[in-house]
């Protein structure tokens, strides 16, 4: 599982039609009629003429200031691509609020439309809607991943709750609805995508209790409330814990193995707090793991594994166990308020996998073969740290990466360093391109004309096989300190068809790989080398994108669905055949050698057991939690001991460290991903599965690659499984994903 490379889109495609679990519910009406009664309390005082003439003042000035706003008066860049150059804080939040009440006036004019709802009059202009608003939150969301400014994270604030209270109102306004579920009752008259807009329309209405009795859609929106508050303080209590852990040691012998980084990093924090004769080691995940895999002393692995795993359960003011309690429970309520079996069902409804024995029944295949092949690794291990030790031991969890790490440079002998000087990050990027030029046609031209966002963005005009615009692709990838960790692909223009005519899409690829130094080229390791080619291949499912409405275009698919294309490109790089024709050496020109190729190839599958086994654990914990019914959790419900129980039911191994434990688990409890961390391996099935042809009918197969490009293209403008069937002719299988994990 490759975390690192989880894309981070931008949702503000269309405030109009946000589809979040809303927070902060408020109507327009009720603001109205509190205003009304105010009104009545207090005799209207008429301003003076000073007041009048100051207020018109303000008002020209207004005026003439959103006459030159940026977004307001549009771009004349190339392609209408944001104007960077001119777009300046101050114009975010005006131009936003014009958005605002223009997008109000829209969906008002779809209420009071006196003609019986249709498609055409309802949910078209529902979709058009907002437009404004989108360009503005578009720009500044994504500048807040990847060029952040205090500034720009203070505004990001204050359009979010605008446009949260927006969205809110409008998806429990009930005069709205009313059109939209008259056109819903009528959707087997529409055409596929047609009928995939207006489902998804009312699936969202329905979510936020809008068809329910008012105490009832009282309750939704005060748990809503809630889990907002205990999902911040899930993801405090876990920042703070984990940073206040303290491991002192004063002994260098003591760090022997370590990385020097990590080292480092470790004397900076003990001079911080006067100790410049020591290390501090805390339970931050990056240094932690890389002193369970390194460090000689064992002591200290083991004072490290339990600050790591205990994070979030040590009875301080930072213990997460009754948050994580109280989300479930209210996760649990709410499900069953909207009509759901569990809070798993009503996370899955819009997924792929569609329901949790969907996801239980892969989650199952894959445990009970990892369990066998982590067992055959776990034998193997104990024998060779029986043969570095002078007084043998059994494993512990500290234990395994630590021998792991050793066993695989002893019999594999590959450093994935010794891979770096052949990985030039521009040659990467042009192989990226070639691929995509084998595989469907494209064709990707610079374009020094078009401005981006940093002088290191570079600016790519993608063409179709017939020459023609496709999109424009922004290229972001040397590491900045204002720009976030990781690495994702964002929209800042999604495709959509509107009157007939193509609006293109502008998206953009962010990564963080080292500037080039010293006369050399960026250099990238092999896991740099498959994140810029999964990213790539986000940005492909986006730039390819051929659907009439923006909701249902490039990446807006099932959360377990949208890695596969992304997933796929990693499969590339990996193939002797293609890895040839652009891993050279910076600095010879030689290519590759067939002897690294094959000591790669074989370290691949080396600890695969393990390794699906600390996925797997955090993946069936994500689940059971997500399928307690209302009414099953105990108000005095131990999170640590239901956790256990549910390790000794499924019969984990015990010296295979999860990946994550639920009082630390932000993916669920602080993230989007509550009943849905399956879908990193749903994703690896599907992608391995839709490699297979390209596998047995040759890399650029063109017959299997146009059924991709149509699968691409298409969206979500028809169901998730359809289109994979009509990629694979079939449902896929996990076979793909066990024989690449060396289970078969």
């Amino acid at each position: 599982m490759k975390t690192q490379n989880t894309s981070m889109r931008s949702r503000f495609v269309n405030p109009a039609a946000l589809r979040y679990d809303f927070n902060r519910l408020s109507s327009d009406r009720s603001r109205t009629k509190s205003a009304q009664r105010i009104a009545k309390q207090q005799p209207l005082i008429p301003p003076s003429r000073s007041a009048q003439s100051e207020r018109r003042h303000k008002k020209l000035l207004l005026e003439q200031q959103l006459a030159t706003n940026p977004f307001i008066k549009g771009s004349k860049q190339p392609f209408s691509a944001p104007d960077f150059a001119n777009i300046h804080n101050e114009d975010y939040l005006p131009a936003f609020c014009k958005g605002l009440a223009e997008n109000k006036k829209e969906i008002q004019a779809i209420i009071q439309n006196p003609e019986k709802p249709t498609f055409e009059n309802t949910i078209e202009p529902l979709s058009r809607g907002g437009k404004l608003m989108g360009d503005v939150a578009a720009v500044l969301f994504n500048l807040l991943s990847a060029h952040r400014t205090t500034a720009l994270h203070k505004l990001a604030g204050k359009i979010e709750s605008l446009s949260n209270d927006h969205a809110a109102a409008t998806f429990t306004n009930a005069e709205l609805f009313a059109r939209v579920e008259a056109v819903y009752n009528q959707r087997e008259k529409l055409d596929t995508e047609q009928r995939r807009l207006v489902e998804s329309y009312y699936r969202t209405f329905a979510d936020n209790g809008v068809s329910l009795p008012l105490q009832e859609q009282a309750r939704v929106q005060a748990i809503d409330q809630r889990l907002s508050k205990l999902s911040l303080q899930f993801g405090d209590n876990v920042l703070k814990d984990t940073n206040s852990f303290e491991i002192w040691v004063i002994h260098k012998t003591d760090l022997d193995g370590i990385p020097a980084d990590i080292v480092s990093g470790a004397a900076q924090r003990a001079g911080e707090k006067g100790r410049p004769d020591a290390w501090l080691f805390t339970a931050e995940p990056q240094s932690a793991k890389a002193v369970l895999r390194t460090a000689k002393n064992r002591e200290l692995r083991r004072k490290v594994y339990e600050g790591y795993t205990t994070r979030g359960s040590r009875g301080n003011d930072n213990d997460n166990r009754a948050v994580v309690r109280e989300i479930v429970q209210l996760r649990a309520e709410r499900a069953h308020i909207l009509g759901y079996e569990s809070h798993a069902h009503y996370a899955l409804k819009d997924r792929m996998a569609k329901t949790p024995e969907a996801a239980n029944k892969l989650l199952q295949k894959m445990w009970d073969a990892a369990v066998v092949k982590t067992k055959q690794e776990k034998i193997e291990l104990q024998k060779f740290a029986d043969t570095l030790e002078s007084q043998p031991t059994g494993l512990e969890p500290w234990d395994w990466s630590f021998y792991s790490e050793l066993l695989r440079q002893k019999d594999y002998g590959f450093d994935n360093e010794a891979l770096r000087p052949y990985l030039v990050l521009e040659k990467v990027r042009d192989a990226a391109f070639h691929l995509a030029n084998r595989l469907y046609g494209l064709t990707f031209e610079p374009r020094a004309d078009v401005a981006g966002y940093h002088p290191d963005v570079e600016a790519v005009d993608v063409k179709d096989a017939n020459g023609k615009h496709l999109g424009l692709l922004y290229l972001d990838y040397y590491q900045r300190d204002e720009k976030a960790s990781g690495a994702w692909m964002n929209n800042y223009r999604e495709q959509q068809r509107v009157d007939g005519q193509g609006v293109r899409p502008i998206i953009c690829n962010c990564c963080n790989f080292p500037q080039p130094r010293d006369g050399k080229p960026s250099l990238l390791d092999f896991s740099q080398v498959e994140t810029l080619f999964h990213e790539f291949g986000h940005a492909i499912h986006g730039l390819v994108a051929n659907t009439r409405y923006s909701e249902l275009s490039g990446t807006n698919v099932a959360r377990d669905f949208v890695e596969m294309p992304s997933q796929i490109m990693e499969n590339w790089p990996g193939q002797p055949e293609f890895l040839k024709t652009f891993a050279h050496h910076y600095q010879t020109g030689e290519a590759i050698p067939d002897e690294l190729i094959a000591k790669m190839e074989r370290a691949d599958k080396f600890n695969k057991g393990a390794e699906t086994l600390a996925y797997l654990t955090s993946a069936i914990i994500d689940m059971r939690w997500h399928s307690l019914q209302h009414g099953q959790i105990a108000n005095d419900l131990d999170p640590i001991a239901f956790e256990q129980k549910v390790l000794e039911e499924i019969g984990h191994v015990r010296e295979v460290m999860p990946y994550h434990l639920s009082t630390h688990f932000k993916h669920l409890f602080s993230g989007g991903y509550s009943a849905g961390y399956y879908s990193y391996l749903w994703s690896e099935m599907l992608d391995a599965d839709a490699f297979v042809p390209f596998k047995e009918n040759g890399l650029y197969h063109q017959p299997t690659a146009k059924k991709l490009f149509t699968c691409l293209s298409s969206g979500a403008s028809e169901d998730e499984m359809a289109l994979y069937v009509a990629l694979r002719g079939r449902e896929p299988t996990p076979d793909a994903l066990m024989a690449r994990r060396g289970f078969t």
